[in-house]
């Protein structure tokens, strides 16, 4: 398969396809977010980097984000960076939190991972911290 078609192919599974043509900076937050994601999975990366994947995008594009990086879930190495843990928990096999200068590694987070990180579960610290 040729590059364009790969790229084609990518632009169409992060739902991005019919905005191939326009201004990357006249597309939303999430939109922006989903290109820069295609660009990087074009080049096969073995492990993909990604900084708060799911910050500042709207519903749709975060769970559109969710999807694909619980389809990569076994074929890459995927390293998220994230104060969302929620969004981290289902899509990793391990969490490394860090927390007052302490690093923790965990299988997954769960609500008791995150108590006994923090001293409440995440729907506690969602409400605390001002999160959705």
């Amino acid at each position: 398969r040729s590059e364009k078609h790969r790229v084609f192919g990518i632009l169409k599974e992060l739902g991005m396809y019919e905005y191939r043509k326009e201004h990357f900076f006249s597309l939303s937050g999430g939109q922006q977010q989903r290109i820069l994601l295609a660009r990087a999975l074009v080049s096969f990366p073995s492990i993909l980097v990604l900084d708060e994947p799911a910050s500042n995008i709207d519903v749709e594009g975060e769970n559109m984000i969710f999807n694909i990086l619980s389809n990569l879930k076994g074929k890459k190495t995927i390293l998220v960076i994230t104060h969302d843990t929620g969004f981290v928990d289902s899509i990793t096999d391990r969490t490394i939190c860090v927390n007052g200068g302490k690093v923790r590694e965990h299988n997954t987070t769960p609500d008791e991972v995150m108590a006994k990180l923090f001293g409440h579960s995440e729907s506690a610290r969602k409400v605390l911290h001002g999160g959705s």
